[in-house]
């Protein structure tokens, strides 16, 4: 009897640890699943700097009405810790009006941006863009924890403060189109060695001399962009190989500088990284750009207005991952190249320049061209409706001011629905082309100085319903019934 009691009370032990043990397990999963709140004093840091904002569109209209700021509009919060990790503020887009861009905001700082930032310690993600302020405070430079920091388009003067340097984890840095003062050294840039986003376009760097060194001393960057900030440059060649690593670089944006073909041979360091450059508006002089045709990974690339001269590089035909090339603007001669490996490019502007041959009869082979600009040349051959057969997603041609000869049937349909068609000085005549009536997508259509005559009525244009612009001036019709 005494064994079978002993027995029954180690079952009843075994039983109870069982209980404990299941019931702890609860108690921790439940633990684990409870969301933890926002801390108070973050929390009473975001009112405070509601408060100083004027947020036209109530936008933060959330902030207060729970106790939680982790659900208010804009704010992430840690789920283990509470505190707050991300703040996006607003990011207002430009709006298009009275035909010109202008920002809206809908949301500034009343006064300078709000010291509150500071009680969010752990804050590793702030957005901001089209929020209006008038300078960025020394004080970021506190928040050590950021790895994201957007304040485009904030209307922002004054200095950047070279405090930036000590965000050391930042990864991501837009701080384009505002109005800081000259800068006069980027020195700081080099204390930012995680770095992969730096874009400072429209910032006037024109008194920077270490702008290049700066950059040099970013290893993991992935992507620059300067667009229009005064950059000028003449390297020697020592500066070109230094510690930096060629293998990161891939999106490249160095448009509206006075940048010279002596950056060229630092550029072609990353011909196997680099997938978007974009250098239109400079001042490259250059004989002929084939070395270009080297960047085996090139989505995209712009060289438009600038002084290039000699032949198109047959190298270019050969970048099989091309999607958009602009060689506009400048003064190439001679006849296109062979593009039918450009199996993928969408967009193609060869206008404005010297061209000539008869290179539009194999247009057909580029069938997945959406845009074609190759106006003002010196071009020749004939435009049939072969040539024209595969053309099926075009929606921009514009062909004007060459010397084609023009193969279409009267009642020829074309594959393609066009949204802008320019065929200013075509020879179009001497009939009005009825194949226009197909087109239901135009808004932009200028057939002048063509040699055309005959009658046009409202018939001939009765399916150009979304028609906004419309030029036939310098020809001989006359408005029917």
């Amino acid at each position: 009897m005494a064994g079978t009691h002993l027995t029954f009370l180690v079952f009843l032990s075994w039983l109870t640890v069982c209980i404990m043990t299941t019931n702890a397990y609860k108690t921790n999963s439940n633990v684990v699943d409870v969301k933890v709140m926002c801390m108070e004093r973050e929390k009473q840091a975001l009112l405070k700097l509601k408060d100083d904002l004027v947020d036209k569109n109530d936008q933060l209209s959330s902030w207060g009405t729970s106790d939680d700021c982790c659900n208010w509009t804009g704010v992430r919060c840690n789920n283990r810790t509470g505190h707050v990790y991300a703040l996006q503020l607003n990011q207002q887009k430009l709006q298009l009006n009275d035909s010109t861009l202008e920002k809206n905001y809908s949301m500034q700082f009343k006064w300078d941006i709000s010291s509150p930032l500071l009680e969010l310690k752990h804050l590793a993600y702030l957005t901001m863009s089209m929020v209006r302020a008038t300078s960025i405070p020394q004080f970021i430079g506190s928040l050590k924890h950021l790895m994201h920091l957007e304040m485009s388009d904030c209307d922002l003067s004054g200095t950047i403060p070279h405090q930036l340097g000590n965000l050391t984890r930042l990864v991501f840095l837009d701080l384009s189109n505002n109005n800081f003062h000259k800068v006069e050294s980027l020195s700081w840039l080099s204390r930012l060695p995680a770095l992969k986003h730096l874009d400072l376009s429209s910032t006037d760097l024109s008194g920077t001399t270490d702008w290049f060194q700066a950059i040099n001393s970013l290893p993991y960057l992935h992507n620059l962009y300067l667009s229009d900030c005064g950059l000028s440059l003449v390297i020697s060649p020592p500066l070109f190989h230094s510690n930096y690593s060629p293998a990161s670089l891939a999106d490249i944006d160095l448009s509206q500088n006075s940048l010279t073909s002596s950056i060229l041979p630092w550029l072609f360091d990353f011909n196997n990284s680099l997938v978007h450059l974009k250098l239109c508006y400079n001042e490259f002089l250059r004989k002929n750009p084939k070395s270009f045709g080297a960047m085996i990974n090139l989505e995209s690339l712009d060289l438009s207005e600038n002084h290039f001269e000699g032949e198109i590089p047959r190298a270019l035909g050969n970048l099989g991952r091309l999607e958009s090339l602009d060689l506009s603007w400048n003064s190439l001669v001679g006849e296109v190249p062979d593009m039918k490996n450009l199996s993928f490019i969408s967009t193609l502007d060869l206008s404005e320049n010297k061209l000539n041959g008869s290179w539009i009869e194999n247009i057909q082979l580029l069938s997945h061209l959406e845009y074609l600009d190759i106006s003002s040349n010196f071009m020749n051959g004939t435009i049939s409706e072969i040539s024209l057969l595969n053309l099926t997603k075009l929606t921009y041609l514009d062909i004007s001011s060459n010397a084609f000869v023009f193969n279409l049937s009267l009642n020829w349909t074309p594959p393609f629905q066009l949204e802008t068609l320019i065929m200013r000085s075509c020879k179009l005549g001497p009939s009005f082309p009825q194949w226009l009536r197909t087109q239901r997508r135009i808004s932009h259509l200028d057939i002048s100085s063509n040699f055309m005559n005959g009658t046009i009525s409202e018939i001939n244009l009765l399916n150009l319903i979304k028609l906004r612009y419309l030029d036939i001036s310098s020809n001989i019709l006359q408005v029917g019934a």
